[in-house]
């Protein structure tokens, strides 16, 4: 977490003060897919994707680059055929820092880069009351510092404020028993500060 910060203020702290100009925030919404999760196997066999909603800060004043901030939840909630557990919730807060280059066109401007994530990955069951054989254990929450890659493109209109966009995201992040990761898909919204 202290490594995110760092980089957000060590970027910012590079801009000039006349620079919030290249300020943009905006929401995001989309899928987690190709899911790998060590710690949180049973009984997930069938979570395929996760659901996801976020919002991200984008300051583009830095010359040649653009740094993009995120916070996003993923989840997902799954009924079982399971006695001792009706249904369980996996789900993941992220905070990411990344660092993308844009090749700027007259409406389209695509993108790719690389950051670092902070995941508070958890997971919650709902108990009917019967005892949990002794088999099965309950995963516990888990906090880990990653990395991802990105690319994607985002579509604006001249003096028009508001920019859409999407994106790609690869994650991996290192959990109790091996490495995790997932991918995002996501659709969002920019409004700039001109």
């Amino acid at each position: 977490m202290k490594k995110v910060f760092l980089i957000l203020f060590l970027v910012l702290a590079a801009t000039s003060s006349s620079a919030l100009t290249g300020l943009s925030i905006g929401l995001k919404g989309g899928i987690a897919t190709n899911l790998n999760l060590p710690d949180f196997q049973y009984p997930i066999e069938e979570l395929n994707k996760m659901n996801l909603i976020g919002g991200q800060v984008k300051i583009s004043s830095v010359p040649l680059i653009d740094v993009i901030g995120t916070a996003e939840y993923v989840w997902r909630t799954k009924k079982t055929n399971l006695p001792f557990i009706e249904d369980y919730r996996v789900h993941d807060f992220v905070l990411t820092a990344s660092i993308v280059y844009p090749y700027e066109m007259r409406v389209i401007t695509p993108y790719a880069g690389i950051g670092i994530s902070q995941h508070f990955l958890g997971f919650d069951a709902s108990l009917p009351g019967v005892p949990l054989p002794a088999s099965f254990e309950v995963p516990g929450d888990e906090h880990s510092f990653g990395y991802h890659l990105l690319v994607g493109v985002n579509l604006s209109f001249p003096v028009f404020p508001i920019s859409l966009n999407g994106e790609f995201r690869a994650f991996w992040f290192d959990t109790a028993k091996e490495r995790s990761r997932y991918n995002t898909l996501t659709a969002g919204f920019y409004y700039s500060f001109m």
